[in-house]
């Protein structure tokens, strides 16, 4: 596998991984009476 396809690869991983996070934190936040 070349450089690129596996920056490719990588960064969607990431950017997948950081979209969880976020709606994990607002289902967190959501969840917490105010």
């Amino acid at each position: 596998m070349d450089l690129m396809g596996w920056l490719v690869i990588t960064n969607e991983t990431f950017l997948r991984f950081q979209a969880k996070v976020k709606i994990k934190k607002r289902i967190d936040r959501s969840s917490i009476p105010n």
